[in-house]
């Protein structure tokens, strides 16, 4: 499930990465809060649309817990690409994640 997930999420493939959400999950970084599917979908949607990248460099967990380490490449107030090291901890319940909390750096946004 997790490699299937980190390769939708690396081709910004909105809806299908929101497939592997429940529909009340709460999605947490630290630029908000997103809470439920359709809102994790229009996330996704927003990234590609401006022309992000997510490179997946690491997926592991079990049945209950994953994590993804990757690369965030976007563009910075001053309008300069940037790359962001990310972890994701992924809470899973019946096959689907329930809660993402993603950790990076949000200095290198400025």
């Amino acid at each position: 499930m997790l490699k299937d997930f980190g390769a939708a999420v690396e081709a910004l493939d909105a809806e299908k990465a929101a497939s592997f959400y429940t529909e009340d999950c709460v999605f947490w970084d630290p630029l908000g809060t997103v809470v439920g599917r359709d809102g994790v979908q229009d996330m996704y949607e927003l990234l590609r649309d401006r022309g992000d990248k997510l490179e997946i460099e690491s997926v592991f967990g079990t049945r209950d817990w994953g994590v993804i380490e990757g690369i965030w490449t976007t563009t910075n107030r001053e309008g300069n690409t940037v790359r962001i090291r990310y972890c994701d901890v992924l809470q899973i319940q019946d096959g689907k994640i329930s809660r993402e909390h993603v950790y990076f750096d949000g200095r290198l946004l400025r």
